[in-house]
This record gives structure tokens, C-alpha cells and sequence, in this order.
């Protein structure tokens, strides 16, 4: 999973990291940030991994499955998935 001390992330262990997010998700909407997913991960929430995460999150945006809770905002996105989405678990 680590390569020169940064890790080896690809799109599915973000799409499995935002699965976990929602395992146990009551309600219709679950928020998550770059943070969330990092930690989920086990990995360091280093700028540089956080970047990574962040590439592959603005990709499931533009797939449709994700969405962006403020996306004015550049800095502390919040990111959501919606209940009927593949991406819940």
C-alpha cells in the first residue's frame, strides 16, 4: 500500500472507505471530508495524501455518484453520498 512513503491509493479503496462511511449511516444523506476517508483508510492526513484522496473524489463527482456539499467552497470540502447510490453500502 506504500510506495517511498506515500501510498498506493486507487479509486476502489476510496469507493470501499466510503462504503464503510455508510455502513452504519441512519439517515437519507451521509457528509464526509478528506479527512474522513483518510482516517477510514488508515493512512496519515498529510497534504499530500489528502490531495490524492482529493483527485479521485472530484472524479466520482463528475461520475455522478458523489456530490459536493458547498462547492463554492475550495478549502474543508464536505463531500456527500445519497441513500439509492452505489456507493452506499
Amino acid at each position: 500500500m506504500y510506495r517511498g512513503g506515500i501510498p498506493i491509493l486507487k479509486e476502489n479503496d476510496i469507493i470501499n472507505a466510503i462504503k464503510e462511511l455508510t455502513k452504519n449511516s441512519k439517515g437519507q444523506v451521509r457528509s464526509f471530508t478528506l479527512k474522513h476517508i483518510a482516517r477510514t483508510l488508515g493512512i496519515r492526513d498529510t497534504p499530500v495524501n489528502l490531495s490524492i484522496i482529493r483527485y479521485y473524489l472530484d472524479q466520482l463527482v463528475n461520475e455522478g455518484l458523489i456530490e459536493i456539499y458547498e462547492p463554492d467552497k475550495k478549502r474543508n470540502r464536505r463531500y456527500f453520498v445519497r441513500r439509492g447510490s452505489k456507493l452506499w453500502y
